[in-house]
């Protein structure tokens, strides 16, 4: 890409330097609250503004009335009728990822030129990388978006894309620094347990009149913290909808997905879906807790770079300077498993050539047993990961594995993260982004990563009796030419409870909510099928013959084991881990307990395939 620098003074806006945004750009801020998608929600043209995270639209579309959210919830008829309005002259959509196929349906139903009269801006878009291993549906516009004749990305994070399409459509990078000191001022402490080390730090400040905000990736982990400082009064979350499924809402101050300034409580609690994009406004001092802990859930870890930066970025400077004391909680793990940068493109090299020669295999073969064998291995390949439906790659996708990766090694020691901070710049530039305060060390008697966070949430059966009920509810009162928004629902209770889903889809309701009471009656439920999907792994199948071998004896126990080792290997979903023989019963004949050579055990008789 081009690099085309620009600068910009304190107190200045994006429109300063852009009254428009321009087309096939990828512009990298540097700065939040700038103003740049405000920019375009009022620049004189009609726009779509990709936004990664719903309460970011939320904030956008409650500030801008004139404006549409369009997501999950959202229907064809809402859009239709926007489209129509003749009162609104500048059309503005704010969309989900996933939802922006939503838009581009209604406008060809009404002979919109779509691709020709909108701007299309994806706004935080360094999220199409750092998300994607999770939510792969991040970057289904992108293969829209190229087809848009103006368009553009952006964010105060950006991080430069592989895709070859930006290139090829002359895309370029806009890099906007600062003429003054934007530096943000963190304190890091170091500790083998970051929960205790923050409930110290909070303890440290309670009653002295500023809020604190504290952003952690992981309910659990938040809800004990909450139940260890008996601070549930007095204690907002700020979560997904489905995290809010699982907490008992009526037990805390305040639980919602929406930021709302006049809801906040002494202690606030936010999830990684409120790094970035969302505006907090507050006329008063604060205090932010950024906590990352390698030993609780990778899903904590927080990059500096983006992560970090942007967090604090969400709190929007106010006519009078306030006080704003940041301090990162971190804990390192020796032992994490990562791959330096020429590794990765070492194991990614090796894996495609693997998946080359099985595919030009497969295309010169006729034998259908042949065929089946060969597609299970491409299936067992994990470079098939890194390859889109159509046979593409997934260049997001390969971007993801570097970036996780590199995030991972920032955490594999003390000295190593604290540096990272240290010479943390803006982008391709020699300006800190950090002023760094003191850093220190806690060291407690239990290590993070041996504790129970069992937290204040719902039993799985309340849970799932939930979910069923508004499943059946949805079904019960749309109408049937509608029942098609339901698998929005579903979509987000499958990232969480993917094993309700698939029980609801495939015995219904009623069966569930008769039969099941915990998460091990929806597996078993599950397992009536489970021998179906074992029995389409080719390389489990092999494996299993040669372990489960004819006239095998031996006792209970050790046949368990074997079988559970196998499922484990080839991730077998949904068979029951149980201490009895049932499910191995369902691939391979097992004689009665009987003596042999002086020991009980089973004879392994025919498999069942």
């Amino acid at each position: 890409m081009k690099i085309e620098k620009h600068y910009i003074n304190k107190n200045e806006y994006f429109s300063k330097i852009f009254p428009l945004i321009p087309s096939d750009t990828l512009i990298n801020k540097n700065i939040t609250g700038i103003g740049a998608t405000t920019a375009e929600i009022e620049a004189m043209r009609h726009s779509i503004i990709i936004e990664p995270y719903k309460p970011v639209i939320d904030g956008k579309t409650n500030k801008y009335p004139n404006t549409l959210a369009v997501n999950s919830s959202a229907n064809l008829s809402d859009i239709l009728k926007y489209l129509q309005n003749d009162k609104i002259k500048n059309k503005k959509f704010l969309s989900t990822p996933e939802s922006l196929y939503k838009i581009i349906i209604a406008c060809k139903a009404l002979k919109i030129d779509v691709y020709n009269d909108y701007f299309l801006l994806f706004d935080e878009c360094e999220k199409t990388i750092t998300d994607i291993h999770y939510r792969g549906r991040i970057i289904k516009p992108m293969d829209e978006f190229f087809k848009f004749k103006n368009k553009a990305l952006i964010s105060a994070t950006a991080l430069i894309f592989s895709d070859p399409r930006f290139k090829q459509n002359g895309f370029k990078l806009i890099n906007i620094t600062p003429r003054y000191d934007n530096r943000k001022k963190v304190s890091i402490l170091n500790t083998n347990n970051t929960i205790y080390s923050l409930i110290d730090e909070l303890k440290k400040t309670t009653n002295n009149g500023k809020k604190k905000f504290v952003f952690l990736n992981s309910i659990k982990a938040i809800t004990s913290v909450i139940k260890m400082m008996d601070i549930r009064d007095e204690s907002a979350i700020l979560c997904s909808e489905t995290s809010i499924r699982k907490i008992r809402k009526e037990q805390y101050g305040h639980v919602s997905e929406i930021i709302e300034e006049t809801k906040f409580k002494e202690f606030n609690f936010l999830t990684e879906r409120f790094n970035s994009g969302v505006d907090i406004n507050l006329e008063e001092d604060i205090e932010i807790y950024i906590v990352s802990d390698a030993n609780i859930s990778q899903g904590t870890l927080v990059n500096p770079n983006t992560d970090v930066f942007q967090i604090i970025g969400r709190f929007r400077d106010t006519e009078i300077e306030r006080t704003r004391t940041t301090i990162v909680i971190a804990s390192t793990d020796s032992e994490i498993v990562y791959m330096k940068k020429s590794s990765v493109t070492i194991f990614l090299k090796v894996l495609q050539q693997c998946y080359q020669v099985i595919m030009l295999a497969l295309d010169t073969l006729s034998d259908k047993t042949n065929r089946i064998i060969l597609k299970e291995l491409s299936q067992l390949l994990s470079f098939n990961t890194f390859i889109n439906d159509n046979g593409t790659k997934n260049y997001f996708m390969i971007d993801n594995l570097y970036y996780k990766n590199l995030v991972k090694s920032y955490y594999c020691h003390d000295k190593r993260l604290n540096s990272i901070y240290k010479n943390a710049t803006l982008l391709g530039t020699k300006i800190n982004r950090y002023k760094i305060g003191k850093i220190y060390h806690k060291i407690h008697n239990i290590n993070s990563g041996d504790l129970q966070l069992f937290g204040d949430t719902k039993s799985y059966r309340e849970i799932l009796t939930e979910i069923v009920i508004e499943l059946l509810q949805f079904e019960e009162d749309t109408a049937s030419y509608l029942l098609s928004g339901i698998d929005s629902i579903k979509n987000q209770y499958k990232i969480v409870f993917p094993e309700i889903i698939e029980a609801y889809d495939k015995f219904g309701g009623e069966e569930l909510l008769t039969n099941c009471c915990s998460k091990q009656d929806v597996i078993s439920l599950l397992s009536r099928d489970a021998h179906i999907v074992a029995l389409q792994n080719f390389s489990f199948l092999t494996e299993f013959k040669t372990t489960f071998y004819e006239d095998r004896f031996d006792d209970k126990p050790a046949l368990i084991e074997d079988f559970q080792y196998l499922i484990d290997k080839y991730n077998i979903e949904n068979i029951n881990k149980t201490t009895d023989l049932v499910d191995l019963e369902r691939f391979v004949e097992i004689g009665s307990r009987t003596r042999r050579a002086q020991r009980r055990g089973y004879r392994v008789g025919k498999c069942k395939y």
